[in-house]
């Protein structure tokens, strides 16, 4: 039991939680079925988590990078073309010698 957590992701601090609220409720003449009480106390904790996560998400100071497909592609050099001319020298781009004659 090395990695810690956070308090409301702990069973036993829900259990105990779902006592206290029953038990209060109990003196007041209220009848609380325990399940249905930790269902509701999970459904809270799931909606604060969004709501939490949403509130992060806005006061953040970077913005989020979505992660482009050519991230980890190597970058590489073409020949440069010809002056007044958009394409490539007489010959081709290496591995394209053919594309002149298909062309």
């Amino acid at each position: 039991m090395n990695e810690s957590k956070p308090w409301w992701q702990s069973r036993t601090v829900i259990g105990a939680l779902v006592v206290i609220i029953s038990s209060v409720a109990g003196l007041y003449g209220i009848q609380i079925d325990a399940g249905t009480l930790t269902e509701i106390i999970l459904q809270i904790l799931a909606l604060s988590g969004g709501v939490v996560a949403i509130y992060g998400r806005v006061k953040a100071e970077r913005p989020i990078r979505r992660k482009s497909a050519a991230d980890g592609l190597q970058r590489v050099e073409l020949p440069p073309t010809r002056p007044g001319t958009d394409h490539a020298p007489k010959g081709g781009l290496p591995g394209f010698e053919d594309l002149d004659r298909i062309l």
